[in-house]
């Protein structure tokens, strides 16, 4: 998957230390999120999927993942 880097960094001002927890944030919660939406499909509960799709739409943006959006 492509991703761009430049909206994290306009966002972090230079501050390498914020990007570097952003990131790691991000790769925690894409299991996580990843997780649920699979539970969501498995029990049909699209609902439930749309509502976790939802909470990681942002991250997915701010890391320039054009594909995934």
């Amino acid at each position: 998957m492509n991703y761009d880097l430049s909206d994290l960094r306009k966002f972090s001002r230079g501050n390498y230390a914020f990007e570097l927890d952003m990131i790691e944030t991000f790769l925690l919660e894409a299991d996580e999120y990843t997780l649920l939406i699979q539970e969501g499909f498995e029990g049909n509960d699209l609902i439930k999927v749309g509502s976790i799709a939802h909470k990681f739409k942002s991250s997915v943006v701010i890391f320039g993942m054009k594909e995934l959006h």
